[in-house]
């Protein structure tokens, strides 16, 4: 379909509605591609921060403040 075919079929606020319409698909669109990858990067900040504590550390600080008092 060309252009010129559009705009015989289509009235001008037609075109208008399509376009209005696009526009907020398409934010729409990007609003959830956004939240999903917000909602990805939290898990592996997380898998991060609990990753870096150690049993054998933990058990070590233990140690070394029990055997200093």
């Amino acid at each position: 379909m060309t252009s010129r075919t559009l705009e015989r079929t289509l009235s001008r606020i037609d075109r208008q509605k399509l376009s209005a319409m696009g526009l907020v698909l398409t934010t729409a669109l990007l609003l959830v591609m956004a939240g999903v990858a917000a909602s990805n990067a939290k898990p592996d900040r997380a898998r991060i921060a609990t990753a870096s504590i150690d049993a054998a550390t933990v058990k070590a600080e233990m140690l070394e403040r029990s055997l200093g008092r």
